[in-house]
């Protein structure tokens, strides 16, 4: 999970560089447009964001038979740095830290 964190997080970091040429090339010297623009395209990524990922699924899942004191549990596969990036949700939220903060 640190790993996730910490590629989300350095986004916080880089928005900066996205916004600052954005704001010179395009908005000039024009602070309260660009404000403006800022506060209507943050909570638009966020929201995006909302629409397009899953709720997360439990790591351990429970199988019960018929037998009420008996369970067994089925666990899931590990998830890797490296499979994160082939990985979709992981993308998405890459993006809208990205973009959105």
């Amino acid at each position: 999970r640190g790993t996730v964190v910490g590629f989300l997080v350095s986004m916080f970091g880089l928005s900066s560089a996205i916004f600052s040429p954005l704001y010179v090339h395009v908005f000039g010297s024009d602070v309260q447009t660009f404000l403006l623009f800022l506060s209507i395209l943050t909570p638009s990524f966020a929201l995006t964001g909302v629409i397009f990922l899953a709720p997360p699924k439990p790591l351990v899942e429970v199988q019960k038979d018929n037998d009420p004191l008996e369970t067994k549990a089925l666990t899931k596969e590990e998830v890797s740095t490296a499979k994160l990036f082939f990985k979709l949700d992981f993308w998405l939220m890459f993006f809208i830290f990205m973009l959105g903060s």
